[in-house]
């Protein structure tokens, strides 16, 4: 039977979160007469009302350390993977369950912080009750002097348990002074160990009046919940799982202090602390499943064929090649972690057996999620679908599976927004229905949907499925806000790299960074490529294996699975496709681009779907100028012929309606009309399961040039036209015959020394055979040749080595350290140290010029600015009260890298005087969805530079222009 008083106090306490503001002038009474009777350190305050920061209500210190305690128990057993915890409790020294007590206590006191002047003194009703209360504040704080002390209350936590701990006997250990210093990051401030020591407990925590309330308050707080602490001898400290105890932290923290509705946690004004620990561990408890925190759904043993179906839902019969990785992965067990990398040309389907091999080892391993990494948002959009489908297929008819696209404009993805209303459809059922009263749903398969509150990309690797680009998972080993965060959310999941070769010496630095702790945190990883460089490969498999690594097994073959798992390394070679001729022609290189313009014109009167590839922006331009220009054509008749240009520097509208286009129409599922041109830059050579029938591309790395020929004939089932029946690549180069080549007008975006000896290559060959020649031509350009160098290659070489090293460098100044020296942590991070440093330049994932994202707007005669250039959407404040409103002003983003233009941007930005950058900063105040872009105001299609060094201009069909 309930007690009645605990009844009452229940029925209290439904009314609280049900009506809060109700409730509140309540409250604030009975705490205004009690006040003198509350302990002091029961009047810390830790929160306070978003809509109302000013008023009198306040969630109480004591009560949100132990909110986030109890948070972090649900996640501990819900959420933490098996192994991590083992890891923990092994680290520790202690039980499972004692690890549990240890690490929960420890993340609830990560605020304890907050019980200092400079914080408390924030919140005036709460600062006079505790002067009331007897507490006295420095004077420097109450006038607001500049030279008041303060410390943010996240390092001011450090020194409170730190001077709490030196009472106890017998002392903790060092792991309790470790993981009290890792809760000053849980804001993603960092500061040194040694630091933190050196300032004194008096300076953090205020006048000697504030001692005896702060060591109250964390004795109030171990009385409730009890905890394990470690003795001095039990300890084994800074092992990789210290990293992912911030992200618990952190994870707990942003759940325990939502404010909305049935999801706040309920206020307490009972007398018994500990009675609230009840109520708080069963809203903990349904808080995650409300959110569906922890959902993942079964993975279910299944054929490839029911995985994977045609249009028609006939199942696919794995390959050769798919069916050799699957039944060479199936022999390792679940404990063993693999790094599995497939290398096979394209369109044999690498993606369809990294899938299931992703689907079969999580179901295995009992693991926690897959994410696909890839190199674009576009090629993360065009996979999207199958990727849903897969996970439909691969897990239990009739369960949920919580998954998400993750990249920056996936916001803006019509088919993200379905996954959003299928949850909430989803909790309407669950909410009215019995489990009995529901539809069956076993032949549609699993329920694929998005948790909206994993869907802020800080949070999305969180989810347990996502698909997105690869530099989401980069920024967990990047010095960002909230790296940790997003290291916890890839542990003891499957991640797999698509498109590796298209990675530069920058990128691969922070892969490599990225694989050795994805190992140390309990991932496997699967790498696909159709065209990896030997000395990449050895890159990765040594940043897996931690130390110089011997591959067992032929290297020469080709295509291949190479399999490591601990420091054992096994190369398979695989099942060779048929094998198809790429016959190469050299137009000579016109800078007028006649020579490519006429042949790719003779190829779509003849019916050819046709793909010009160009190495930069602003040289495809040039070419679908000379192309309409030759076809009699003019942008407003291109698409009714046909011609399409795809690039990045386009308003994201422009370019997802452009590769919508692309996709269906040259796609492998499409059996209409396909005669037409479609002229981009590196966009068409990766992961987009795009054919042609004939292709012309820039000289690039021979990597990228056997990529581009993947797209050449794709699809064996096609009829081609006459005379275009064998697969042609044409490639602009320097002469075959030149004695001095120079790349300057069509490749010097690449590294110098590979490309001359890509140019050596192809001065020698007429074609070559897929898959029988990829490994060796590959080898004869990236494989170490230092003998017999001309003046020019010596020259090529010295450049490159310098620009690998410099690259290098960059990307370790931003990596976090490896996993073997985690404890460099306690020296700080410099880039989150250094408040100075833009938040980008942290986040660098790719190494290229300054770039700015800019949102397009067009001006009329008065001055007013909208989003179309026919004058008819304004871009206005009440646009921007909405989240429609936001995300159709969101399709006008671009992105822009052209030097003058960025600096011209940046410096009108700076102007205050400027009456734009004042209208679009009053705009933007609120809005911080659209407070990083920087707009560009377009005058009759035009924008130009204040003192006239630029000018950009507006093409609805090909995009920005820059002069």
């Amino acid at each position: 039977m309930v007690h009645p008083d605990r009844m009452c106090r229940r029925r209290v306490l439904s009314l609280i979160i049900i009506y809060p503001n109700s409730v509140r002038n309540i409250i604030d009474s009975r705490c205004r007469s009690s006040m003198m009777t509350t302990p002091v350190h029961l009047l810390f305050w830790a929160k306070t009302d978003r809509k109302n920061p000013d008023s009198e209500w306040i969630r109480p210190l004591w009560s949100h350390l132990i909110d986030v305690a109890v948070v972090a128990e649900v996640l501990w057993d819900r959420v933490l993977p098996p192994s991590l915890r083992h890891d923990i409790a092994h680290g520790i020294g202690c039980s499972e369950d004692q690890a549990r007590s240890f690490l929960c206590f420890m993340a609830g006191m990560h605020d304890i912080g907050k019980a200092i002047p400079s914080f408390q003194h924030l919140h005036v009703p709460s600062r006079d009750r505790l002067q009331t209360a007897g507490l006295t504040f420095p004077k420097k704080l109450l006038t607001k002097s500049r030279d008041a002390i303060r410390v943010h209350h996240a390092h001011a936590t450090y020194a409170l348990l730190r001077h709490w701990e030196s009472r106890r006997s017998p002392r903790s250990g060092p792991i309790f002074e470790n993981l009290a210093f890792l809760l000053g990051l849980h804001h993603s401030k960092a500061v040194t160990l040694s630091s933190s020591r050196d300032r004194t407990e008096d300076r953090h925590g205020g006048p000697d009046s504030w001692g005896k309330a702060q060591l109250d308050l964390i004795d109030c707080i171990v009385d409730i919940l009890d905890p394990y602490i470690p003795g001095g001898t039990e300890t084994k400290e800074w092992q990789p799982w210290t990293y992912l105890f911030i992200g618990l932290v952190t994870y707990a923290d942003w759940l325990a202090s939502i404010d909305d509705g049935d999801d706040r946690f309920p206020l307490y004004d009972g007398e018994d602390l500990h009675a609230y620990l009840p109520v708080a561990r069963e809203h903990a408890a349904s808080l995650i499943e409300r959110l569906y925190i922890d959902r993942v759904a079964d993975i279910v043993s299944r054929d490839f064929g029911d995985i994977f179906v045609d249009p028609e839902g006939r199942p696919f019969i794995p390959n050769p090649f798919q069916r050799s990785v699957i039944d060479l992965t199936n022999g390792h067990a679940a404990d063993d972690q693999l790094l599995t990398i497939i290398e096979a040309p394209t369109g044999g389907g690498k993606t369809e057996a990294a899938l299931y091999l992703a689907l079969t080892r999580q179901s295995k391993r009992k693991g926690r999620g897959i994410y696909l990494a890839m190199p674009t948002q576009a090629t993360s959009n065009g996979l999207f679908t199958r990727f849903e489908q897969a996970l439909s297929r691969g897990h239990r008819a009739g369960s949920f599976v919580n998954a998400l696209l993750v990249h920056g404009h996936s916001n803006l993805d019509p088919r993200q927004e379905d996954l959003v209303r299928r949850i909430s459809l989803l909790g309407r059922m669950e909410a009215i229905m019995e489990d009995d009263e529901r539809p069956d749903m076993s032949s549609e398969g699993a329920v694929v949907a998005t948790a909206s509150w994993f869907l802020p990309k800080k949070r999305a690797l969180l989810a347990p499925y996502g698909i997105g680009t690869i530099d989401q998972t980069l920024l967990a080993v990047l010095q960002s806000r909230f790296f940790f965060l997003r290291l916890l959310g890839l542990a003891d999941k499957t991640i797999v790299f698509d498109e590796v070769h298209a990675y530069d010496t920058y990128m691969l630095t922070l892969l490599c960074r990225l694989v050795q702790w994805l190992r140390a945190i309990g991932s496997d990883v699967i790498i696909l490529s159709a065209t990896l460089p030997g000395p990449t490969k050895q890159r990765l498999i040594e940043a897996w294996a931690g130390t110089t690594a011997t591959i067992d097994g032929n290297e020469a073959c080709y295509p291949a699975v190479t399999l490591a798992s601990g420091n054992d390394v096994v190369m398979h070679e695989l099942p060779r496709h048929a094998t198809r001729t790429v016959h190469l022609r050299f137009p000579d290189h016109d800078p007028a681009h006649r020579n490519i313009v006429e042949r790719a014109l003779d190829a779509w009167r003849a019916g050819c779907a046709v793909a010009i590839v160009c190495n930069t922006v602003d040289r495809s331009i040039d070419v679908f100028r000379a192309l309409l220009d030759a076809a009699g054509a003019t942008t407003s008749n291109a698409d009714s012929l046909s011609m399409f240009i795809l690039h990045s520097r386009m308003t994201h509208s422009m370019r997802e309606q452009k590769e919508d286009v692309i996709l269906r129409r040259f796609g492998k599922d499409y059996d209409g009309e396909r005669r037409g041109i479609v002229v981009g830059t590196q966009i068409l050579e990766q992961s987009l399961d795009i054919d042609f029938d004939v292709m012309f591309s820039d000289i690039a790395p021979i990597d990228l040039v056997i990529q581009r020929a993947g797209r050449i004939h794709r699809h064996s089932h096609r009829q081609r036209p006459s005379g275009y029946e064998q697969p042609n690549l044409h490639i602009v180069m320097p002469p075959r015959d030149s004695a001095k080549p120079s790349f300057t007008s069509v490749a010097a975006v690449y590294d110098e020394l590979i490309m001359r000896r890509t140019w050596d290559l192809l001065r020698t060959i007429d074609s070559f055979d897929s898959p029988g020649d990829i490994r060796t031509l590959i080898g004869r350009v990236y494989d170490d040749v230092v003998d017999d160098l001309d003046s020019g290659m010596a020259k090529a070489l010295a450049r490159h080595e310098a620009s690998t090293a410099v690259s290098r460098q960059m990307a370790r100044k931003v990596l976090i350290d490896d996993p073997h020296h985690a404890a460099s942590i306690m020296e700080g991070l410099p880039l989150l140290d250094d408040e100075n440093i833009e938040n980008r330049i942290r986040a660098s994932t790719r190494l290229a010029d300054n770039s700015i994202r800019v949102l397009c707007l067009h001006a009329d005669d008065d001055g007013n600015w909208f989003l179309d250039p026919a004058l008819r959407r304004p871009f206005n404040a009440e646009l921007l009260t909405t989240t429609t409103g936001i995300r159709e002003a969101l399709e006008n983003e671009a992105p822009i890298s052209k030097r003058a233009v960025v600096h011209a941007l940046l410096d009108m930005m700076r102007d205050e005087q400027d009456g734009d950058v004042r209208y679009w900063k009053t705009l933007t105040e609120g809005c911080p969805a659209l407070g990083y872009l920087t707009p560009l105001v377009f005058d009759d299609l035009v924008w130009e530079a204040g003192d006239g060094s630029c000018t950009v201009g507006f093409d609805a069909v090909i995009g920005l222009e820059i002069d």
